[in-house]
């Protein structure tokens, strides 16, 4: 573990639950994710190195992209809670169109096995918007 992921790291464990934003909750159970190739330090301090690249991220199970909703596994998650946190998601909000080659170049270092491009109509519907919608960078680990 690098210098910057150790302070990222110990930073956000030392924060107090309550004074805590909803995205810092989310990178603090990334940090208790159980993924083979998945290093959550070297994620979490690589996003918050780059925030110009990003919105929000959350990190989960893979969402069945196909379905209208999608909500077929979407609560797997909900069944694991109790031992572990279970995931091999990361959707990252990009901050703009631009932002995708560089997210999906961080991908390439994260040693994910696929990154996806949710873009326009797609990413309107699962986001719930309906203009300007930003891109979703989609990282998964097997």
């Amino acid at each position: 573990m690098s210098n910057n992921e150790m302070r990222f790291s110990n930073s956000l464990r030392q924060k107090l639950i309550k004074d805590c934003t909803p995205q810092e909750l989310v990178a603090a159970l990334m940090l208790q994710a159980k993924c083979d190739a998945f290093n959550p330090e070297q994620v979490l301090a690589d996003l918050y190195r780059y925030p110009q690249l990003w919105q929000s991220f959350w990190m989960g199970t893979m969402l069945p992209l196909n379905s209208q909703p999608p909500l077929p596994l979407s609560l797997i998650m909900l069944r694991d809670l109790q031992e572990f946190w279970h995931t091999d998601t990361l959707y990252v909000l990009a901050q703009n169109p631009m932002s995708i080659t560089p997210l999906q170049e961080l991908g390439e270092q994260w040693n994910c096995d696929t990154v996806q491009v949710i873009d326009g109509e797609k990413a309107q519907a699962l986001l719930g918007l309906y203009h300007d919608t930003p891109p979703i960078a989609v990282f998964w680990w097997d």
